[in-house]
């Protein structure tokens, strides 16, 4: 497991997300195949998918959560999301299991707008099915995130809340 990085203060603590084999596949092997129909059907038009495609493997490989002294930076998917970290109410380790939530706006298997049960509405930004974080903002502002090493995101959180 990588421990996260350090950086200077202005760029505080990075926790990268390791995305996961399933999912990894799952977008590698959509993409094999929109090429092969590509080269088979000589469909031109669906090389934009192929650009898809390569825009949200090279997104999902790099997606990193930061801690400076007083934010959350989460640079996923589709944008980043910043939460002060004055706004945290809770900040917890949680499942993360496949279909657990009902997709709103995003990428199936990689985030965005997820309604949940128990949770309702949350932006997501998870790489892999193993555990993940729920932080919870004061106004019940809900984001679940899968940094590589959860509890020391979670440990590293909670010292800048005090």
């Amino acid at each position: 497991m990588n421990e996260p990085e350090e950086c200077n203060l202005e760029e505080g603590i990075i926790f990268k997300s390791k995305l996961s084999d399933t999912i990894g596949g799952v977008y590698w092997l959509s993409l094999g195949v929109t090429i092969l129909l590509i080269i088979v059907t000589s469909a031109v038009e669906m090389s934009i998918l192929v650009l898809i495609e390569i825009f949200l493997l090279e997104r999902a490989y790099n997606v990193k959560f930061t801690v400076t002294e007083d934010q959350i930076i989460i640079d996923s998917i589709f944008r980043e999301m910043i939460i002060d970290i004055s706004d945290v109410r809770s900040v917890e380790k949680v499942p993360i299991r496949p279909g657990s939530g009902f997709v709103l706006a995003g990428a199936n298997l990689l985030g965005g707008w997820y309604s949940f049960p128990k949770i309702g509405k949350a932006y997501v930004a998870a790489t892999n099915y193993r555990d993940g974080v729920l932080i919870t903002t004061k106004e019940n502002k809900h984001y679940i995130i899968t940094p590589e090493t959860p509890l020391e995101f979670i440990k590293t959180v909670e010292v800048k809340m005090l």
